[in-house]
């Protein structure tokens, strides 16, 4: 996902901009929290919440990024495909990340400066920490909703059958 951000930095140029994963619908309070900070950021979402109010299996939110939060309420750390010890180190209620950000510029950087992951990937959670360790700051805004997830095939029903359930917004 690195080099999709990066394919944008013709489009976004000094601006910031929000990037969020096709394959999801997020909870517009997130969306709006991003969108009111002045710079980066990072809608963090909590396990319980994905688990009773998405369609996200308990297997696959086990598998998503998780986060560490500073004091101050930036991000500090961004733990991409946690295994089973680092998960139980950080505790149930550690922050995950559905990949719902509001970068600057400075990402751009960032991302080219990207390995390739052992997954032959250029990857955004890499970007992200790289952009922490030059003296980016990311603020959270945390999310009590959940997030639909299209990932697969398989998640059209649940999906629909959500959708069917909400009210209508103007």
């Amino acid at each position: 996902t690195a080099d999709a951000v990066l394919a944008a930095e013709g489009f976004a140029g000094e601006e910031d901009f929000l990037v969020v994963n096709s394959d999801n619908l997020y909870p517009s309070d997130a969306l709006a929290g991003l969108a009111a900070l002045s710079g980066p950021g990072v809608a963090l979402f909590f396990r319980e919440a994905l688990l009773s109010k998405s369609n996200i299996p308990p297997g696959r939110i086990a598998a998503f990024a998780v986060c560490v939060v500073a004091p101050d309420g930036t991000l500090d750390s961004i733990i991409e495909k946690p295994d089973a010890a680092t998960l139980a180190r950080l505790g149930p209620d550690a922050p995950v990340s559905m990949n719902c950000w509001r970068f600057s510029p400075e990402i751009f950087d960032a991302c080219r400066n990207v390995p390739v992951s052992p997954r032959g990937e250029l990857e955004l959670p890499t970007a992200v920490h790289e952009a922490i360790r030059s003296g980016v700051h990311f603020r959270v805004v945390r999310s009590g909703d959940g997030v639909l997830d299209l990932s697969q095939r398989s998640d059209i029903a649940a999906v629909g059958e959500h959708l069917r359930n909400l009210p209508a917004t103007p």
